[in-house]
Parts: structure tokens; C-alpha cells; sequence
């Protein structure tokens, strides 16, 4: 990884830092809340798309891990599965944020969540 790709981060990291702290928690008043798998009062369809999810990954990390191929297929595809999922897992927890409480907005910090993560795999995968 070059100087110029770790710039590229840092630069990410610090633009999420500012929009999710100051912007959306300091001056719209945006708080996240956080939701997980055994988060109560969640409902069973979201826990069962998360589990699928991450389910997948694992079988697909496996796969592609463990293929015959796997020496001729660089690092960063054998672990895509990996960052994929927890893209899929913040997109899947911001519409259900919004869904459930739109009027609180936190939906918003799953999403940048997910866009931040993505901007990440490009950079690092150009």
C-alpha cells in the first residue's frame, strides 16, 4: 500500500469523523442507536436476515479461501466476503432504523456507516 492510498484513508477517516460527530450528532442532533442481533424488541425478520447474512459470509469466505484456485486470487477479493457483509448488515440496519423511528434519524449513522466502509474498499482495492 502506497503513501498516496494511505493519504486517501486518512483523509476518508477524518471526513466520517467530522460528519458523524460534529455534523450529525453536534449540529442536527443525531444520536446513533445502536442495534445488534439480541437488541430487545427487535423484530424476528431482521434477526434472521442478519444471521442469513452472516452465515453466507462465512460459507462464501470458505469457498473462496479453500478453493483450488485460491494462490492465483489476490488477498483482497479471498476477504471481500468479509467487509461485504457488514455493509450489507449496516444497509439492512438503517432501513429498519428508518422503518421502526424514522422521526429520530439514527438510521443516518448506519448509513454513513455503510458508505464510509464502501469508499474504504475502493480505495484500497485501486
Amino acid at each position: 500500500m502506497g503513501s498516496e492510498v494511505l493519504i486517501r484513508i486518512i483523509i476518508l477517516f477524518i471526513f466520517y469523523f467530522l460528519i458523524s460527530q460534529f455534523y450529525l450528532k453536534k449540529r442536527l442532533d443525531i444520536h446513533e442507536k445502536p442495534v445488534t442481533p439480541f437488541t430487545k424488541g427487535r423484530k424476528k425478520i431482521y434477526k434472521v436476515i442478519e444471521g442469513t447474512l452472516f452465515l453466507l459470509t462465512i460459507y462464501l469466505f470458505i469457498v473462496v479461501t479453500l478453493s483450488e484456485r485460491s494462490a492465483e486470487v489476490p488477498i483482497w477479493i479471498q476477504v471481500l466476503p468479509i467487509p461485504v457483509c457488514y455493509i450489507l448488515v449496516s444497509i439492512l440496519r438503517g432501513i429498519e432504523q428508518w422503518l421502526t423511528d424514522k422521526e429520530s434519524k439514527s438510521y443516518l449513522h448506519e448509513v454513513l456507516g455503510a458508505l464510509f466502509f464502501l469508499a474504504l474498499l475502493v480505495i484500497i482495492s485501486l
